[in-house]
């Protein structure tokens, strides 16, 4: 049986999938969103334990996507 994932490594996943859709790296998306690199890298990581709903919405401007992009499950 398939072990349901959590908001984060939904999160997590579509990101990193979304960014890499984009052809940016996470020192590039930094920039956009003037997040740090490190802060991009524990989110796609799902190393994360705290991230905002402010968050989500500067990343899905900077990817120029819907918010609910990033939290939809495959």
């Amino acid at each position: 049986m398939e072990q349901k994932k959590n908001i984060r490594q939904i999160l997590a996943s579509n990101l990193k999938r979304i960014r890499q859709e984009k052809n940016l790296t996470i020192e590039e998306l930094a920039k956009i969103t003037e997040l740090s690199q490190s802060f991009i890298s524990k989110v796609e990581n799902c190393q994360k334990k705290r991230i905002y709903l402010s968050h989500i919405f500067i990343f899905s401007k900077a990817l120029s996507i819907n918010a609910n992009d990033l939290l939809e499950e495959d």
